[in-house]
Parts: structure tokens; sequence; C-alpha cells
């Protein structure tokens, strides 16, 4: 499973103003949001916290939502829709 880290409030608030500023995205979603070391952002359910995973084999968490590129971000084809 790849290492992810979790973006604090600061981190959460300027990526929603670099996706206002970029895409004009509104919402607020609640949930919560993990940056991988290849600068790739996921969601990742509150929920997910409360459930027994001991006996699973999970090999990624989250749904892959944007990647931070020099130039911008760059929405994946989940994160367009939502």
């Amino acid at each position: 499973m790849q290492k992810l880290n979790f973006l604090n409030t600061r981190d959460r608030k300027e990526l929603f103003n670099k996706l206002k500023d970029q895409f004009d995205f509104q919402a607020e979603l609640d949930c919560l949001f993990f940056e991988g070391s290849d600068n790739k952002i996921f969601l990742l359910s509150k929920d997910f916290a409360k459930m027994d995973l001991s006996g699973l084999r999970i090999n990624n968490q989250g749904l892959y939502f944007l990647k931070k590129e020099r130039d911008g971000l760059r929405l994946s084809i989940e994160g367009s829709q939502l």
C-alpha cells in the first residue's frame, strides 16, 4: 500500500481555493483528503476509520481525485464528475 499523508485544514483550504480559481468549484466535500508521494490527492470517507480491516488485504485507499502539477491541478475522470 502506498504512503498517504493526511491534508490538514490549511492544506485543504489552499486546495479548495485552487479548485475555485481554476474550475469554479464551490462545493464543500465532507471527507478526508490524502496526498500520495506522486502529488496525487485521494478522497476517503470518514466512515472508513470505523471499519474492521484486519482480515482484508488492501491495495489502495480512497478515490483518486486530482493531481497537483506545475501549471495547476489536473482532475481525474472521477474528480471531474464531483
